[in-house]
């Protein structure tokens, strides 16, 4: 069920250039801001440079967003995470 969820909101991202939070959330039944905490949360510094907007109930992605499309939709991704989890781990 996870993995479809943000398959969904990454390509949102990827092909609306924003995500609809209750889109999602009457979709599978969850209250995103609770859902994705971590993530929005990981979002703000992209906001702060002015790639995303993240508004009451939408994520924007901005004109110069566009560029980063990929890494904006990365943070989503929760194989990418554990990943750099696991990688920075090792380093330790």
């Amino acid at each position: 069920e996870d993995d479809f969820i943000r398959r969904e909101v990454i390509m949102d991202i990827m092909c609306n250039l924003g995500v609809d939070f209750k889109k999602i959330e009457s979709e599978f039944n969850i209250n995103f801001k609770d859902y994705f905490g971590k993530e929005l949360e990981e979002l703000k510094e992209m906001e702060e440079d002015g790639l995303i907007k993240i508004e009451e109930e939408k994520i924007r992605i901005l004109p110069v967003g566009r560029l980063l499309i990929r890494n904006i939709a990365m943070v989503f991704d929760a194989h990418l995470r554990k990943k750099r989890e696991l990688k920075f781990s090792r380093t330790i």
